[in-house]
């Protein structure tokens, strides 16, 4: 993965907190990932604003605006009234971040937003995920470069599985 997992007890299907985030971010800046309970597979997707930054405790809050149909509807069901002795059974929520495309091709794409140092060279998997879409594809990429001032990270794909490549195809076509 591009960024390691944030795992988060502090959600509600319109928000969460994410402790532990290191990275120049600020106030109002767009986020985009994905989320699913620890002992399930299924998986939601959102859209996010950031509203607020805690640099000094490593901490972000965001706001939903956008959730795919599946993730909402998990978020609701799983977004319990708990009895008060037991506050820390609120259900873990595991939340990839992923990073817009600033620019893409077949052969590698650049990613803004991106807040972490990675050396070139560095062997990273991925997943694309078309804006507002559920469809999805994996990729294996190389690092060629992190630009910190700007938070971007340029990645240059190895093979892509044929469900991957026929994805970014289609977005091709699509946007062509």
């Amino acid at each position: 993965m591009l960024t390691p997992p944030h795992l988060t007890r502090l959600w509600s299907p319109s928000q969460l907190i994410i402790k532990d985030f290191s990275g120049a971010i600020s106030v109002g800046n767009r986020l985009s990932g994905g989320f699913k309970f620890d002992e399930r597979a299924a998986s939601g997707y959102f859209e996010a604003e950031v509203v607020r930054v805690d640099h000094a405790r490593k901490m972000i809050g965001v706001k939903f605006t956008w959730l795919s149909p599946d993730g909402q509807a998990m978020l609701e069901r799983n977004n319990q009234i708990l009895p008060e002795e037991a506050p820390l059974q609120v259900r873990a929520l595991i939340v990839n971040l992923m990073h817009s495309t600033i620019n893409w091709s077949l052969s590698g794409l650049l990613a803004d937003q991106f807040f972490t140092e990675l050396p070139p060279g560095q062997q990273v998997r991925g997943l694309i995920r078309i804006a507002k879409s559920i469809q999805a594809g994996l990729f294996n990429a190389t690092v060629i470069r992190v630009n910190m001032e700007r938070h971007t990270l340029a990645l240059r794909f190895g093979a892509l599985p044929p469900d991957t490549f026929a994805l970014l195809e289609a977005a091709m076509k699509k946007s062509g």
